[in-house]
Order: C-alpha cells, then structure tokens, then sequence
C-alpha cells in the first residue's frame, strides 16, 4: 500500500513536471527566435512555428478571462484550429521566405495574433513575451 501510494505520487509529478515544461518551451520559443533574427535571418517555416505556439500560449495565460466569459482553454485551442488555414493564407500569403527583421517579425506576429484570436482576447503586447 505504501508503494502504491508514492507510486501514484511519483505519477501525478511527472504529469506536473511535463506539463510546466510543455508550457516553458512555448514561452521561450518566441523569444529565441525575435534573438536569432536580430542575429541570423529566420525561415517562413520556423517563424509560423513559434507564432503558433505563441498564440496557443496566450489561450492558457487568458484562462481566467475565458472562464469569466463562458469559455474554457479547449475551445479558445478550437477556434484556433478552426481559423488556423484561413489566416495563414491571409496573414502569411505575401510573407518573405526568410525573415532578417525584427520589426517585420513582430509585425507578422501580432497580425496572425489578431486574426486568430477569439474576440476580446486578440490585443497582445508582444513585449510581455519577450
């Protein structure tokens, strides 16, 4: 019985640890690429990637304001999906292959932020996240 229990312990912990370190790198992905393009210039690909991931970061961080409106993290993710192509082909579809500027970068940023986003939650101050 005592086994059992630090067993379940050691489980409920590593769910934990998992889940903080899933969060940890989408917070620092965007970062690390705003770095690497004042540095290096940075590929369509590589920029969608961080941007997504950024954005799904702001339906966890929102989760309070969610759930006062009637909604939850799990749809926010939803509408994400949902509107996922359609803003790429708007936001991306005149986008450089390789991004060399910050300002351009950021500025690509917050436009898919803002398309993407449900109503009310599409305003981002980019600088919290660097």
């Amino acid at each position: 019985m005592k086994y059992l229990f630090i067993l379940v312990a050691v489980i409920v912990a590593g769910y934990y640890y998992n889940n903080w370190l899933v969060i940890e790198n989408k917070r620092t992905a965007f970062p690390e690429l705003v770095k690497k393009v004042s540095e290096n210039n940075v590929s369509l690909f590589d920029a969608k990637k961080a941007i997504k991931l950024l954005v799904q970061l702001s339906c966890e961080e929102f989760k309070e304001k969610l759930e006062a409106r009637g909604s939850s993290v799990s749809e926010c993710l939803q509408y994400q999906e949902n509107f996922q192509s359609e803003c790429d082909e708007r936001i991306f579809r005149l986008a450089p292959i390789e991004f060399s500027d910050t300002e351009e970068l950021l500025d690509y940023s917050r436009r898919y932020h803002r398309c993407i986003m449900p109503t009310g939650f599409s305003k981002i101050e980019l600088n919290h996240y660097l």
